[in-house]
Parts: C-alpha cells; structure tokens; sequence
C-alpha cells in the first residue's frame, strides 16, 4: 500500500511518556482495549507501517499525539492510524529519544542567582520566565540548535518524564525567546 499527501500509517504500540504515576501499570494492560481507548493519556508510541517521505523509514518507532491520529484500515482486518507526516513528533532510536521535523526536545533550566555579595542562591520556576536548555531539534528547526536557553509558554508543548529524566517536547514556532 502506498500513502499519498505525506502520511504515516502507523501500528499502535503502546504510551509514549510516563507522565503520570499511573502509567507504569497502564503499559503492562495495553493488550486491553478499554485501557487503550480510556486511558486519558494523548501521547503514544507507534510502529510505522507505510511511509511515503523518505524520513520515516517503515519500522521506526514513533511518538505522536492519539487526538491528531485517524482511525483506518488496509485491508487485513486490523486497525491502523493515519497521521500527517509532520505530525509524528519524534521517534525512539537506540533507546533514545529524537525529535522529528520542527519539533525541540529540551530540559528545564532554572537559573541560579547571584546577589551582589557573591551568593548563589538556588533559581525557581518562575510561570513567567519558564525557561529550558535545548537537547535537540528535528531536521526541520532553523532558529535554535544544542545547547541554546530557550524561552517558552507554559502551554508551549508538553512535558514528560523519560528514562528518568524531565523533558519538554515543543514545535520551534513555540519557542517565544532564545537567550544570548
């Protein structure tokens, strides 16, 4: 089968993101529908069944967000999702986390301060001046690269924790600043 106007058929595989205490015990239920259909969680994990642009590659595990998906199916009887190739936010590789087209992975970053005395005090996550360190950025980001601090919105993207460690995950247009 072959896709037109750029989109992934993907195979469904699970959450994506532990961003709730409660997924752990999600994951080891996938095998039950209502668990999948309920669950409350938009973020999940996919392998792609057919690709069309040349990015993708077919059997490359993706991330995407369930609401943006389309129900359909190839003809096997099974149920597949359709999803925009621009759309597939990143993809797992070598147990890692890369993201895809104009999407940012990056971490928070509070800064610390300096009193005029010379004393660092601890920052805080202040709501308005949330800030993060850029991990990566998919082939399609242009304004910011590795290492960058950024300035974003609290409803900029969404944040979770992977392999134990605290990400947030966002389109470039998102980003509202980058520090010099």
């Amino acid at each position: 089968m072959k896709t037109t106007f750029n989109r992934l058929i993907i195979k469904e595989t699970g959450f994506a993101f532990d961003t709730t205490s409660e997924v752990d015990g999600l994951v080891s239920m996938w095998e039950f529908e209502a668990v999948r259909k309920k669950s409350g969680i938009r973020h999940r994990k996919g392998i792609v069944i057919v690709s069309n642009d040349g990015l993708t590659a077919v059997g490359t595990e993706v991330v995407f967000n369930f609401e943006q998906a389309k129900e359909c199916s190839i003809g096997d009887g099974e149920t597949y999702l359709m999803l925009q190739n621009e759309l597939a936010e990143a993809k797992i590789e070598d147990n890692k986390l890369h993201p895809l087209g104009s999407y940012v992975l990056a971490t928070p970053y509070i800064p610390e301060e300096v009193t005029e005395s010379g004393f660092i005090l601890p920052g805080a996550i202040d709501e308005k001046k949330l800030q993060a360190k850029v991990v990566f950025g998919g082939d399609k980001v242009v304004q910011v690269k590795q290492g960058d601090i950024i300035l974003y919105g609290r409803t900029s993207g969404h944040s979770f924790s992977f392999k134990g460690v605290q990400y947030r995950l966002m389109r470039e247009d998102t980003i509202y600043g980058i520090f010099a």
